[in-house]
């Protein structure tokens, strides 16, 4: 699969080995051989952004090893971007890795730069250094800098993406746009753009709904499991009560991301949600099943859970009550109760219907 951000994560490593652990060869070789194979089907474009590691011109998370270590150093040595193409040369790699690892606060450690920059064939691997600024010339009174039009942002780089996903002909291909797709989602939300995040979810699940390839599907599968994430998904969630138009958005977003009762038990052991809203019917395990299971663990048992159904029978709402539903609604149903049962649960310790 076509992972630019886990060969960015690889190289970084191998970095920061090459500065914090010079004499573990061993631990090199391996971090090496990952970025290798990694490289194999991946290629990535290292930069500076704000004196932050970006790859592909968005921020990468700061507290992976080795990310905060590339990005001094391409600040120290004036590096504006680095290029690692797909089946980059181990030796031009390991070649780079050894170059960045050097110190930049002398001026022997400048001239062993030179050297070792001289000795890089820079045939899969390339540096573009930073040039100096020269004065800027005069523009008529019709043009606009860059700082007046502002840079590409992330709205505009999920637009493009979703272009190129389109266009993206193999399973392959596919792969390697909705890295891409989700690492936009996910910088979203360390940003606080909750409703970008949601918004690049939902066009996600809209375009996987059409995919009829099982390959392509799996990819979208993959896609939608990694962004299920407790920080994602809370995010999204505060759409239920923030901004109630988008509401069937959300509520679409938090189907998808637990389509059965055996995806749901698995997202509890990382995660304790405020509240759960489960359907009956749901393949492997249904509702009933699954609040059996969530009234049975003690970590678990006090999770309030909202049943939608359309099982509105009589002997279904009286046999959901007695296994510890909170709620239970019939389909159809109307938002705005959804809305207030959810708002009233969020943030109160809930109260275990008695057995």
């Amino acid at each position: 699969m076509d992972n630019s951000l886990t060969l960015a994560r690889h190289f970084a490593r191998l970095v920061w080995l090459m500065i914090h652990e010079s004499q573990a060869i061993d631990g090199q070789k391996v971090a090496l051989r990952a970025v290798v194979f990694v490289s194999k089907e991946a290629s990535v474009r290292l930069g500076n952004k704000e004196g932050r590691l970006a790859v592909n011109g968005l921020v990468m998370p700061q507290a992976l090893a080795g990310v905060q270590e590339l990005a001094q150093r391409l600040s120290s040595h004036a590096i504006e971007e680095i290029v690692l193409d797909q089946g980059a040369v181990p030796a031009e790699l390991l070649g780079l890795a050894r170059l960045l690892a050097i110190e930049s606060g002398t001026s022997s450690d400048a001239a062993d730069f030179s050297r070792r920059l001289a000795e890089l064939p820079g045939k899969t691997v390339r540096l573009r250094f930073v040039e100096a600024k020269a004065e800027a010339p005069a523009r008529t009174s019709g043009e606009k800098t860059q700082a007046e039009t502002g840079p590409v942002g992330a709205d505009q780089r999920a637009r493009f993406l979703f272009t190129k996903l389109s266009e993206a002909a193999t399973p392959f291909a596919v792969a390697g746009v909705l890295d891409e797709i989700a690492f936009v989602a996910e910088q979203a939300t360390r940003e606080g753009r909750t409703t970008d995040a949601a918004d690049i979810f939902a066009t996600l699940l809209d375009r996987e709904a059409a995919v009829a390839d099982p390959e392509i599907r799996r990819g979208f599968a993959m896609t939608a499991r990694r962004l299920t994430k407790p920080t994602i998904l809370r995010a999204i969630a505060y759409h239920l009560t923030a901004e109630p138009a988008r509401a069937a958005q959300t509520e679409r977003i938090l189907r998808r991301c637990g389509q059965d009762g055996v995806d749901a038990v698995e997202q509890l052991q990382d995660t304790v949600p405020d509240v759960m809203l489960i359907d009956i019917e749901m393949p492997r395990m249904d509702g009933f099943d699954l609040t059996r299971a969530v009234r049975g663990d003690p970590r678990l048992r006090h999770i309030p859970i909202i049943m939608i159904t359309s099982r509105t029978a009589e002997r279904h709402r009286a046999y959901a009550k007695e296994i510890g539903v909170n709620i239970y609604l019939g389909k159809p149903f109307q938002e705005e109760e959804l809305l207030g049962h959810v708002a009233g649960f969020v943030g109160k310790p809930a109260v275990v219907p008695a057995e």
